[in-house]
């Protein structure tokens, strides 16, 4: 790989600021609706309503930018309606109104981190630094807001949309300075290009088990934050946990690509299932914070291991004019999964068995879909010999 050339600063800065917003409305959204009244099982309707609006339009965004003349227009226009929509949670109160409002910005914020990875990735084709190196910024963004942002807001977390509406506010404004993308200027696809999409064996096996991955994660990081503060625990030791598991990924992303060049995609997700269910398996049960964050340390092998993988896959054997809607189909699964079918499900079960236990259980599912994907992997390996 040839190594000279200008560090895309402005692409880095993009994931810095994006996982910055990242960081607050998926570590805090759930504890600012609980200051506003609202019980587990309101907050897990609200998560998988508005994320099942928001995926009737996902494919759209991603077909909107594989065909859009410059890419990046579309980016620009989702972050600064999700800035403008953020402003308005402040507008009123009760449960209706923080459905609709939850309805509205996922509908824009949803699709921005997937769209940005595809642009990411065309922007550093065949150029001189990958992926991993880029999206270090996204992990350096997240570590540092989390920790300063749970210190500042001292358990009031009413003023979060102030904090993440100016940042998606400044993401549109980078997006001026970054190398334009162009995409197919109004041309459709191929349709046989989505069928060998779909009946690529392989691609669908990871993405399975990329799919109970986001649905423990999402659970994790949506309810136990609410475990922490109700078993004594602050703002600050929330965002010290976030912290960890945040800086945990600095490593993996910095080697990632190394990693996967030399054992293979299925080799690193195999490794990344067992560490990961191991870990919720053992969170379950802990109650020392040393020891949590301990534990918490190996969030980065499982987070970046499935992320990464399943982009890079897609980046390197889906056609250039279907990569951004097959990465949107992508997240459309994932959300629909995590957030729709287990968003209330999952509000519903921390109340009735309790969130510890729930962990718990999301690590004992991480390990049989790591076996079954193990089995694959050999069936598939017997099936070419």
């Amino acid at each position: 790989m040839n190594k000279k050339g200008a560090f895309p600063g402005c692409l880095f800065l993009i994931y810095v600021v994006s996982y910055g917003v990242q960081a607050i409305y998926s570590t805090y959204l759930n504890l600012f609706l609980k200051g506003e009244g609202l019980n587990e099982g309101k907050i897990g309707l609200i998560a998988s309503v508005s994320a099942a609006v928001a995926l009737a339009g996902q494919l759209l965004w991603g077909v909107l930018s594989d065909r859009a003349k410059v890419k990046n227009h579309i980016l620009q226009l989702l972050y600064f309606g999700a800035a403008v929509t953020g402003l308005f949670f402040y507008a009123g109160a009760g449960f209706y109104f923080f459905l609709m409002m939850g309805i509205v910005f996922t509908i824009f914020y949803e699709p921005t981190a997937t769209l940005q990875d595809n642009l990411a990735l065309e922007i550093l084709e065949d150029g001189p630094y990958d992926f991993g190196k880029i999206r270090l910024g996204g992990t350096a963004g997240y570590c540092v807001t989390v920790l300063l942002v749970g210190y500042f807001l001292d358990n009031h977390y009413r003023n979060i949309f102030f904090l993440i509406s100016g940042a998606l506010f400044l993401c549109a404004a980078i997006f001026l300075k970054l190398k334009p993308v162009y995409g197919q200027g109004g041309k459709k696809a191929d349709k046989g290009s989505f069928k060998n999409l779909v009946f690529n064996k392989h691609l669908m096996a990871m993405i399975g088990i990329q799919m109970m991955f986001r649905i423990g994660n999402v659970y994790f990081s949506s309810f136990y934050p609410i475990h922490l503060t109700e078993t004594g625990g602050t703002s600050s030791n929330v965002g010290l946990i976030v912290f960890v598991c945040a800086l945990s990924e600095i490593p993996i992303y910095y080697l990632i690509y190394h990693v996967v060049e030399r054992w293979g995609e299925d080799k690193v997700l195999i490794g990344a299932g067992i560490v990961t269910g191991l870990r919720w398996m053992i969170l379950s049960k802990a109650q020392s914070m040393p020891f949590i964050l301990l534990v918490s340390l190996f969030h980065g092998i499982g987070f970046t291991a499935f992320s990464y993988c399943v982009l890079y896959t897609i980046n390197t054997s889906v056609p250039k004019n279907i990569r951004a809607t097959s990465q949107m189909m992508n997240a459309i699964l994932l959300s629909l999964t995590s957030k729709v079918l287990f968003g209330y499900l999952n509000g519903l079960a921390s109340e009735k068995f309790g969130i510890s236990q729930m962990v718990g259980v999301y690590g004992v599912l991480m390990m049989a879909a790591t076996a079954l994907y193990f089995a694959f992997v050999i069936y598939s390996k017997k099936r070419t010999v």
